[in-house]
């Protein structure tokens, strides 16, 4: 999380707020903006 914080405040300018920032595993579900970001399974 610190190296893509570092980046974002860097040359973007943007401020991130930690209380509320998180870096989520791939397998895990996300919510986003009031959506639910999910990994689709394989089908077989």
């Amino acid at each position: 999380m610190q190296s893509v914080t570092h980046y974002l405040e860097g040359r973007p300018k943007l401020k991130i707020n930690p209380a509320q920032s998180k870096v989520a595993n791939l397998m895990s579900d996300c919510g986003f903006l009031g959506f639910t970001i999910v990994r689709a399974k394989s089908a077989g």
